[in-house]
Order: structure tokens, then sequence, then C-alpha cells
């Protein structure tokens, strides 16, 4: 039996959405085989028994975006994904309007770390969040050589990169993180 008094509807709180965090696309050495099986945002893989358990090799041409992961990857490189990922974009969820201010902001981007092959060299050098490099003259400019071990985080740069692979940064980035900025 329905109840005479209407029951109340649930109030919006002011508390942040936690949003899915979205894999950065990894290229894994040796590629992905059969018995070397890739899993979600890995590559390079040339078929779907490439990847580990019910993933899919999403195959794309160029840096055609790859969906439910970030990052460029590597130009012609195919990546395992989920079932029906490449189907459909997910809906985004609304965020509440920010408060605008009298004057533009421009917000600074973050670029994807990029492997590019050839490898940096001194006549072959690399723009910023490229590598793999292994001196500061295999960088652009004024850029550094930010070397590193496994997958430790490059400053000023998106995405985890290739395993053990060293990429160029604008000097001083190694010096503190930035701070990121609330969605």
């Amino acid at each position: 039996q329905p109840t005479p008094i209407p029951a109340p509807h649930p109030i919006p709180t002011d508390a942040p959405v936690v949003l899915p965090t979205v894999k950065s696309l990894v290229y894994v050495s040796p590629e992905c085989e059969q018995d070397n099986q890739c899993n979600e945002c890995e590559g390079d893989c040339d078929q779907n028994g490439d990847c580990a358990g019910d993933l899919i090799c999403f195959q794309r041409s160029g840096f055609t975006t790859v969906p439910g992961c970030s990052g460029s990857g590597i130009e012609n490189k195919d990546y395992c994904i989920l079932p029906n990922q490449g189907d459909s974009q997910p809906t985004p969820i609304p965020a509440p309007h920010p408060i605008p201010t009298d004057a533009p902001v421009v917000l600074p981007t973050v670029k994807s770390l990029v492997y590019v092959s050839p490898e940096c060299e001194q006549d072959n050098q690399c723009n910023e969040c490229e590598g793999d490099c292994d001196q500061n003259g295999d960088c652009a400019g004024d850029l550094i050589c930010f070397q590193r071990s496994g997958f430790t985080t490059v400053p000023g740069c998106s995405g985890s990169g290739i395993e053990n692979k060293d990429y160029c940064i604008l000097p001083n980035q190694g010096d503190s993180q930035p701070t990121p900025i609330p969605a």
C-alpha cells in the first residue's frame, strides 16, 4: 500500500563526483602475442588473441584515439581495449559551471609521452615529452633529457610511456611536480 505522504526527493550534495580513471596507452616490448598477452590499453597487438581475457585488439591508423584509454601512443600501433569500448563514447557527467572571470583564463596543457622512432639523437632531436633520449643534446632547444627507471613519472608530461625509456622535458620540470587543476 502506498503511503499518504510523499517520500522526500534526495537533495544533491556539493561533494565531488568521483569519475572513473582512464588508463594511459602503454607500448610493451616485446609486442603482444598469444604467449605474451597484453592488458587493457597496452599494445602493439595484431589480433584479439594477443589481448588478455575478453579484451579485443583495437586496430587504428596514425594516432586515432583509442577508446577507453588516454594518450596518443605510438603512431599506427594497435592497443587492447574492453569489448564495446569502440562502439560508443561514455556519456560525460555534467560538472558544475565555474564562476566566470572578467578576463579569459588559459589553462596549461600537458603533453602525452610519445616514443619516436628512430630514437632521439643529435641529428634527430626530440621535442618536449618525446623520447627515447640518452643525453641533453638529443633534445631540441633548451630541453633536457629526463633519465628514469621503470615507469617513473616524467615531470610536465602525461602517460606512462615505455618502461625505462627517457624523455625530453623543459628545464627545472624535474624540480617539482605540477599541482593538478581541480575539475
